[in-house]
């Protein structure tokens, strides 16, 4: 294996090759723990971020076969460039069991893209391509026996967006018509998911007992589980921080009861509430007219939930026991149409605690939900889906995530 591995780095310098050795975990009581060995490679053309795991000398060869083609990885899609054409990994979306001619014909189209006469072809390919190389080591699924890949030709000339963009409307257009005529949805394999610059972020939880675990039963709110399950499941990361942020929008107007409730059960409560019946009375109009004129601020509503089931001194042990203290508390930018700035959290005291959280999680989620460019930008930066706009998303993730988290056990009930 070192051998092979010397000839890979020999052969292509560009690379940067990591020996990684571990302990094998699970050993016999009195034996002595093997060495795993393995190589992890990144610094690919192209896509500096993407990492492959190599364990094996067929993998080494395989590898050197696919780099003497010389591959281009891509940016934001799961697909290389080489040879003056582009090839792209797609995924059933809406039938992973296709239909026997789908999976055997393959599909030729044409396409005029800012004066390009693009050569397209969809097929059902299981031969040894570049992107079929990376598709196998990088994709959570694993090796497949055949992979849809499309492949665009007789791209010559950008349009003024790049690139990325135009790969990004290319790949729209012939999917979408394709889906249209045919009712076959593809979509091209997304490195969110994928791009080791967008790790899962540490979550805290505790060690693994080898003892028996005993719980208490709650009850809990079975759409709040699902949502959180589901935010899990979504790879795209807007999405993903969206599907959190329904959790906190599930009691953005409950908790108006819970707060309505608890100052008019005060007021109840009062020793000489019999004596001065006409005075508790009013408080508890003004009290209810109160909470009616903050009902239509939607950022007003977002603080009472974080205020209902978020402690300051909680939270800010959550940041740091994630590490991620020192990001949340520098003010961010996003490269939008125009920087969208989100503000630093501010720990000095519960107020100000709660109204820099709650801006910082509504300007993303307002730019997220109004991402349509044409909206108006006094109330709302539309999100911008660049790479580095989704990197630093999944970080902000760290946010709505431990806030749903806490609601869903704050809402548990024991009977």
């Amino acid at each position: 294996m070192d051998n092979k591995i010397d000839e890979l780095k020999e052969k292509f310098k560009y690379l940067k090759v990591d020996r990684i050795e571990e302990e094998e975990l699970f050993v016999e009581e009195g034996e002595i723990p093997g060495v795993d060995v393995y190589y992890t490679i990144t610094n690919f053309n192209g896509n500096k971020n993407i990492s492959i795991t190599l364990t094996r000398e067929e993998q080494v060869d395989e590898l050197i076969s696919v780099l003497t083609l010389e591959p281009v990885l891509l940016d934001e899609y799961l697909g290389v460039k080489y040879d003056d054409k582009y090839e792209i990994i797609l995924s059933p979306i809406n039938n992973r069991y296709l239909p026997y001619q789908i999976r055997k014909q393959k599909f030729d189209i044409t396409l005029n893209y800012f004066k390009n006469e693009l050569k397209i072809t969809l097929d059902s390919i299981s031969e040894d391509l570049p992107s079929i190389y990376f598709n196998n080591f990088l994709n959570r699924f694993g090796p497949s026996r055949r992979n849809h890949v499309l492949t665009i030709e007789n791209y010559k000339r950008s349009s003024p967006d790049g690139i990325n963009m135009d790969l990004r409307n290319i790949l729209n257009s012939v999917l979408f018509d394709f889906e249209y005529s045919f009712n076959i949805a593809f979509e091209p394999m997304e490195l969110n998911s994928l791009n080791r610059r967008i790790p899962r972020l540490k979550r805290p939880s505790s060690p693994i007992p080898n003892h028996s675990i005993n719980f208490t039963y709650k009850k809990y709110i079975q759409e709040l589980i699902q949502y959180y399950h589901l935010a899990d499941k979504v790879d795209h990361i807007p999405f993903k921080y969206l599907c959190y942020f329904h959790i906190i929008e599930y009691f953005s107007d409950k908790s108006a009861y819970f707060v309505v409730a608890e100052q008019v059960k005060h007021l109840l409560l009062k020793p000489d509430f019999h004596l001065k019946t006409d005075n508790y009375i009013n408080q508890a109009i003004n009290i209810f007219k109160k909470e009616n004129e903050k009902h239509l601020t939607d950022k007003i509503k977002l603080t009472r939930v974080l205020q209902q089931f978020i402690s300051l001194t909680d939270f800010q042990e959550y940041l740091e026991t994630i590490e991620l203290m020192a990001h949340f508390k520098q003010e961010q930018t996003f490269n939008c149409s125009k920087p969208l700035k989100i503000p630093a959290l501010d720990f000095t005291n519960e107020t100000t605690f709660y109204q820099s959280l709650t801006n910082r999680v509504y300007a993303i989620r307002c730019s997220i939900v109004h991402s349509n460019p044409d909206f108006d930008e006094t109330k709302a930066i539309p999100f911008v889906h660049t790479a580095e706009n989704v990197f630093r998303l999944n970080i902000e993730m760290a946010l709505v995530y431990e806030i749903s988290r806490n609601i869903i056990v704050k809402t548990s009930e024991t009977r």
